[in-house]
């Protein structure tokens, strides 16, 4: 094999990994990127659902303090009343 021959070889070789290249740069960009997009796009409703939730708990944890606090003054009213 002369020179010329193994330089061809060498730029068919190089030819055949940009290609690869390539094609590995497109499927990150039509595929690999977009999945990640949606992702991160699920997890963004999943906080804010689990935001609401939150504060949904908060505020029946604090209607129930509230309701415990009036339990406990209609109870010192009925004694006081004698009820």
């Amino acid at each position: 094999m002369n020179n010329d021959e193994k330089l061809d070889l060498i730029l068919s070789e190089m030819k055949n990994m940009r290609d690869d290249i390539t094609d590995i740069k497109l499927t990150l960009e039509n595929v690999t990127n977009k999945n990640i997009q949606i992702l991160a796009e699920g997890h963004q409703i999943i906080n804010r659902r689990l935001d609401d939730a939150i504060k949904a708990e908060s505020n029946i944890e604090m209607t129930r303090i509230k309701l415990n606090i009036i339990e406990e003054e209609i109870k010192k009213l009925k004694k006081a009343v004698g009820i």
